[in-house]
């Protein structure tokens, strides 16, 4: 078993994107004894020990920036499939208290790791007691399977804990962003919806302002030009991010839209209803 590492709440919310899709996770940090099938458990710095997934692809080589300064160290990546939630996540401060001898619980930046055996079965056994269902014959598998089986029940959860963290974040041209909402004239470049007619103009501000060339994904400051920009409502725009690393391009969520059979005037309609 091995702990895959999530830094940040843009991280996050692309992850719960990709679960909500059932689409693997693509080129994530893995240990370097990691091999295919091996299981594994999503830790967020923001929210804990969340949710676990199995190594689907033999690791590669890949170059990662880390740091204020993003140095590139040489890493280990892999795609991660069968991705599933937590009942509860499990936060580093309870597992530091109960595993005491696991220094990684206790670094102040953790990084990918692989638990020693001892470890392992007390984090396991961390996880299983979270789990109302657990059975005492239960392998690491099932115990894991079993607490993320059980996430979407009819129960209420905690939320709202405030969590500090750093978080690096790319500039944005907000005369450039202007632009390009002036000349969408209020229409979503993927689905055709023309949301500056809904519910009285409430509607255009969920458009967003979309980088063709994923700016994420730079790895150093460059121009945009307006052609480099194209203006999308929120539902589009998230379908375009589904995979955070290859985002489809607009021109083919357009085609996937005509594939459903769904005109601008239906769109519309389903816009206003679901407003």
């Amino acid at each position: 078993m091995h702990i895959l590492i999530g830094t940040n709440a843009d991280d996050l919310d692309a992850f719960d994107r990709l679960v909500a899709a059932k689409l693997p996770a693509k080129k994530w940090v893995v240990p370097k004894q990691a091999a295919v099938g091996d299981p594994v458990i999503f830790y967020f710095w923001s929210t804990g020990f969340y949710a676990r997934g199995k190594v689907a692809s033999i690791p590669v080589k890949g170059i990662f920036q880390s740091g204020p300064k993003k140095r590139p160290r040489n890493v280990m990546r892999s795609d991660i499939s069968n991705i599933q939630f937590l009942e509860t996540p499990l936060a580093r401060t309870v597992v530091a208290e109960q595993i005491p001898e696991w220094g990684w619980a206790r670094m102040r930046f953790p990084c990918p790791t692989t638990p020693p055996e001892e470890v392992k079965a007390k984090l396991i056994g961390l996880i299983k007691h979270t789990s109302s269902t657990s059975h005492s014959d239960d392998t690491e598998d099932d115990v894991i399977l079993r607490v993320a089986s059980s996430a979407h029940r009819d129960r209420a959860v905690m939320e709202g804990i405030a969590h500090e963290g750093r978080a690096l974040r790319r500039s944005r041209n907000r005369a450039l962003r202007q632009e390009a909402l002036r000349q969408a004239a209020g229409v979503c470049a993927a689905c055709g919806v023309k949301w500056s007619e809904v519910l009285d103009g409430l509607g255009e501000s969920v458009l967003h302002v979309h980088h063709r060339k994923q700016l994420a994904l730079a790895r150093t400051p460059r121009k945009t030009a307006i052609e480099d920009l194209a203006v999308v409502c929120s539902n589009c725009h998230s379908m375009i991010h589904v995979d955070p690393d290859a985002a489809i391009a607009v021109e083919e969520l357009q085609k996937r839209w005509r594939r459903e059979g769904l005109s601008i005037r239906a769109s519309k309609r389903g816009a206003r209803r679901a407003i």
